[in-house]
């Protein structure tokens, strides 16, 4: 019990000295996730706006979008009102930003709200983008990864596969020439990677860079480092097999 108030403390503590170091820190160097909206936005009625999402408040939100207030408005480092419910995972004021004109697939200096919602695990969120024109392979502005290699840093399996399902590019290459297929190897997402098969993918795509490799190498990694009665190391040997084949048949085209 006293190690746990202990820790409570020590949680108070580090959240008040993370928000105070915000709030000391000039703009230009804070992350862009900690910017208020106030920060953000210097027109009164877009910044209500940005805050009505954010809070999930459907009624304001329908209230300002009635009176013209601009759903695409761009703010500080070209965020938008869009940007504030897809943080918040406010799901009712998403959409009704969306059915109001809201583009969800603006990117601001380093994001997009697709690549957002991909970080966060948001599956609700993401197919309600999907289904009013969200790109699921849209490239965000300074690596130009895919959104799937954002769900893939943060292992979030169920969304990783429902972007596969709906038309994931998996050998769509970032600026270092590295394709979604890697990332997910990497992560050793082979059951995902299984999926991806029966959706197109090509096997037998090859890194760019100093030393060029293929997905045989993580192939190899993953054998060694993974535990054999996994079900993950399971699909593993299962895209081996396809791959091997996929290899057999190119050299014989040769």
């Amino acid at each position: 019990m006293v190690i746990r108030k202990l820790n409570i403390k020590l949680l108070i503590v580090f959240l008040f000295s993370t928000a105070q170091l915000g709030l000391a820190m000039p703009i230009e160097e804070k992350p862009t996730y900690i910017l208020s909206p106030s920060e953000i936005f210097k027109e009164k009625k877009v910044r209500q706006l940005c805050i009505a999402g954010a809070n999930g408040d459907v009624k304001q939100v329908k209230k300002l979008i009635s009176n013209g207030v601009d759903v695409n408005a761009r703010g500080y480092r070209g965020l938008f009102p869009l940007y504030c419910a897809a943080k918040s995972k406010e799901k009712q004021t998403f959409k009704l930003l969306l059915e109001s004109g809201a583009n969800p697939n603006l990117n601001w200096n380093s994001g997009t709200v697709i690549h957002l919602l991909a970080e966060q695990g948001s599956i609700d969120l993401m197919k309600i983008a999907v289904a009013h024109g969200g790109n699921i392979n849209l490239e965000e502005p300074i690596g130009k990864n895919t959104p799937i290699v954002s769900a893939n840093r943060y292992f979030h399996r169920e969304l990783i596969d429902y972007l596969i399902e709906v038309g994931a590019d998996l050998n769509k290459k970032n600026v270092a020439g590295t394709p979604p297929l890697f990332f997910l190897a990497m992560n050793n997402q082979w059951p995902s990677i299984y999926l991806a098969i029966s959706k197109g993918v090509d096997l037998l795509v090859i890194e760019d860079g100093i030393k060029p490799v293929g997905l045989d190498y993580y192939i190899r990694r993953s054998e060694n480092r993974m535990i054999k009665e996994s079900d993950y190391f399971k699909y593993l040997l299962l895209v081996k097999k396809i791959y091997n084949e996929k290899v057999k048949e190119q050299s014989i085209e040769k």
